[in-house]
């Protein structure tokens, strides 16, 4: 008969066994909904390059790889691809599944496999690890470290020890012929560990020195266990709780932490700020300071998950039996609709006013206040009303450009009152694009049928084809500082406007294509830069347009913003931060902001996007608003390697040895794969390549476009291969070593 045991049932067992103990029980659960909200999420299973989604368990070694431990192999990945060891790299590398992963103090990776025992991987050589001769490869079930750095291995055939590089299992102790499924070492050097068939064992000196048995109470069963630096031992369970244990004249139950709605606890992990974290079959979740379980929504993955790893920039890594691998990785943006809770749909604009943020939507208007939504007049008004653009004048009003519903474009005064200027009133259609405040107060509508300029309210002048827009579709606006307009069309370029004086700037003028996503006057210079939609930026400068060639977009540029002496490039990929100056100077010189992890988000074309006095930018995305500091948005300051991680010469694959590479005469191809090894924002770094003794010159590689280079038919010869890196912040990385090679 099933019985059902609640905490206090559980804790009459425990003090039924055992005594004497303290017992404090923990039972608050919350849900996080903000962990995800300023970072960005990557799934890698079987559909977006990890070749098996059975993941058992994640490390990362000191040069910065990550490996993952699966019943498919051992994969090595480079934040851009993953390497399937088993089949590609190393012949005495015979395995094919991988149960656990563990990382010494010395930098060795120590892999425990479930059919051929267990390897060490140092410097890039995989080793089998030797056991007695005329024994079976040990099923490996977990490894650990003690106190004086020695190995200890957890196996199906009892606890075995490393010993001057054999697996031998310890014999004549007590320890001899217990199957642990996880062991740990406390302060003190007591081993720890629970057994398969529910025991939980404390030996000192390979002897056991008190053992609990829990499979007698129905449902209670330990799963894992971690050692903290104050010596304790936390327990999860199958019972929605964590034990924290500690070793004083005996085992003593020092506290029952509540693990809420978290039933199965499948893994513990202590973070770098001491943070404990928890994971069960459907979720992850964490402890705060009080011992209050806080479980993480939102995240990619909610199944089986097994580990949970904080690797060495600070991003989390989560892997499950049956989905892969989630990385949840630090991002310069924050989820505003995670934030405040928000439903996700495609975002047009963003404005703020009154202390609001309002944001504009294919379905209406939505408000936020101190993260908090917020229903008022404004939200009502437009339901099922498609908003293409928001701005607030200098008086305070909020504009309104509606594309549907017939309302034109609407006014609202800071009392909330609504005033609406339509078709009726003058203008060209009631299909309004955006709305532009010019110095002197006057209010510019560009519709979908030309631009409508408004005074007091009332339409006072018109520019559509009868004026001299020979195209009346218009797309941006901007002031110059000699009070003309600039508009950027759909198809035939830019115009300007003083009066009733037009004058088109379009491919015969320089102008790289007609249509013109935004066109904008820097304040703080003569410079207006124009955006076309094949990806170029331009500058128009005393009448003349100049292509700016070093700078390529990634994805059509769809805004161009100014806040203090910043320029800031908004593509669909992300955001490029740079000044006027350095980008006239070098259309290079730029840090650039991927908003969209392997195209999860992209920023909106023919969005509006604001910024707020002290520098925060909100961003229209297609499932969200994503803001930013501008001034100071996150950026990886922790060193990263640049790194080979393949030769290949014709179809000669090295992934090690790297120092002594020997090209034969008849050689025609080599092509040298490289990387670096940072996990934010991965794509948007860059290696600067240099092969003496073929070039002198470098060659700057974005790892977005390619992470290799290949000659073909090089010369007989002496060769060696340089590699730097920046990451996407603009941070050196720590370069490669330098890679000889010699062709006979």
């Amino acid at each position: 008969m099933i019985k059902k045991i609640s905490v206090t049932m559980i804790m009459c067992i425990i003090l039924f066994v055992l005594t004497p103990l303290q017992v404090y029980a923990t039972v608050v659960d919350t849900q996080d909904n903000q962990f995800i909200s300023d970072r960005e999420q990557m799934l890698y299973n079987t559909n977006t390059g990890l070749p098996d989604n059975s993941t058992n368990d994640i490390a990362q070694t000191e040069d910065g790889y990550i490996w993952v431990a699966s019943y498919g192999g051992l994969f090595r990945f480079d934040g851009k691809n993953f390497l399937h060891i088993t089949e590609e790299v190393d012949a005495d590398f015979i395995t094919s599944t991988i149960r656990e992963l563990y990382v010494a103090q010395d930098g060795t990776l120590y892999i425990g496999s479930n059919d051929n025992g267990m390897f060490t991987y140092k410097d890039g050589d995989f080793i089998p690890v030797k056991q007695k001769d005329g024994t079976d490869p040990f099923i490996i079930r977990d490894i650990i470290e003690d106190c004086d750095n020695e190995i200890y291995v957890a196996t199906t055939q009892g606890v075995g020890k490393l010993l001057d590089g054999e697996l031998v299992i310890l014999e004549n102790t007590t320890l001899s012929d217990m199957f642990f499924k996880q062991i740990v070492f406390d302060t003190n050097n007591r081993l720890w560990g629970i057994t398969v068939d529910d025991g939980l064992v404390v030996a000192e000196n390979n002897n056991v020195m008190e053992q609990i048995d829990f499979g007698e109470t129905d449902n209670l069963h330990p799963n894992t266990l971690i050692s903290t630096v104050n010596g304790d031992i936390l327990i999860g369970t199958t019972l929605n709780t964590i034990l924290q244990l500690s070793y004083k004249n005996g085992i003593n139950i020092d506290e029952i932490h509540s693990t809420g709605n978290m039933r199965d606890i499948t893994d513990i992990y202590i973070d770098s700020t001491g943070k404990t974290w928890v994971a069960d079959n459907n979720g992850v979740g964490y402890f705060t300071s009080t011992m209050d379980l806080m479980e993480i929504n939102g995240l990619q993955m909610d199944s089986a998950i097994e580990s949970i790893l904080q690797d060495n920039e600070g991003n989390f890594w989560f892997s499950s039996a049956r989905d892969g691998v989630l990385l949840v990785a630090q991002s310069a943006f924050r989820n505003e609709m995670v934030v405040g809770g928000g439903e996700s749909t495609s975002i047009n604009a963003t404005a703020l006013w009154n202390d609001h943020l309002y944001i504009g939507t294919e379905v209406g208007i939505s408000a936020f206040k101190d993260g908090e939504p917020v229903v008022d007049e404004v939200t009502k008004a437009f339901q099922n009303t498609r908003i293409k653009s928001l701005m607030t004048d200098s008086k305070n009003h909020l504009w309104v450009s509606t594309y549907s519903g017939g309302y034109g474009v609407v006014k609202i005064n800071p009392m909330m009152e609504m005033t609406y200027i339509t078709t009726d009133e003058g203008l060209t259609s009631n299909k309004v694009r955006s709305v532009m405040e010019k110095s002197n107060g006057e209010i510019w509508v560009a519709t979908a049928y030309g631009v409508n300029v408004i005074v007091d309210d009332a339409v006072v002048k018109t520019y559509t084809e009868k004026e001299g827009l020979a195209n009346p579709i218009v797309f941006s606006m901007s002031e110059s500082h000699e009070n003309t307009v600039y508009i950027g069309s759909d198809g035939n370029g830019v115009y300007e406007i003083d009066g009733d004086y037009i004058k088109n700037y379009n491919g015969s003028s320089g102008l790289f294509g007609g249509v013109v996503m935004r066109v904008t006057q820097d304040p703080n210079s003569d410079a207006v830069f124009i955006a076309n939609s094949q990806n170029t930026l331009s500058v128009l400068r005393d009448g003349v347009i100049r292509v700016l060639p070093d700078f390529e977009s990634q994805g059509n540029i769809l805004d161009i913003l100014f806040y203090e002496d910043l320029m800031i490039i908004l593509s669909a990929r992300g955001m490029y931060i740079t000044t006027v100056e350095r980008i006239l100077a070098n259309g290079t010189d730029y840090v650039f902001y991927d908003i969209a992890m392997n195209s999860a988000f992209q920023i909106n074309g023919n969005s509006w996007n604001e910024i707020s006095k002290d520098g925060r930018l909100y961003i229209s995305c297609n499932t969200t608003v994503f803001s930013v500091d501008v001034t100071n948005p996150f950026a990886n300051k922790r060193p990263v390697n640049t790194v080979v991680t393949c030769i290949e010469v014709d179809d000669t694959k090295f992934y090690k040895d790297f120092g002594s590479i020997i090209m034969p005469a008849d050689a025609q191809r080599m092509t040298i794969h490289f990387g670096n090894l940072t996990y934010i924002n991965n794509m948007a770094s860059s290696v600067d390549f240099r092969l003496q003794g073929f070039s002198n010159e470098s060659q700057r590689v974005l790892l977005e476009n390619d992470s290799y280079i290949s000659y073909t038919n090089l010369p007989h010869g002496e060769y060696e291969v340089i590699l730097t890196g920046k990451t996407a912040e603009g941070l050196d990385t720590i370069p490669s070593q330098a890679i000889n090679i010699r062709k006979l």
